[in-house]
């Protein structure tokens, strides 16, 4: 269960090591790890390297 599901009440009483805004924290961090993609541009050097082999 996320933090979200348990409610913002009962996180209040039973979770005394973090705050619930800590682990809304976390879970949006965790959230964006997972969606965030690498950058998928071809290096520009190696194409122009290639463009250059196929002109010659």
């Amino acid at each position: 269960m996320c933090g979200i599901a348990l409610g913002r009440k009962f996180l209040d009483e039973f979770a005394s090591i973090v705050t619930p805004e800590t682990l809304q924290r976390w879970h949006k961090k965790l959230v964006a790890q997972k969606w965030t993609f690498p950058n998928r541009q071809p290096d520009r050097k190696l194409v122009m390297q290639r463009i250059a082999e196929l002109v010659v």
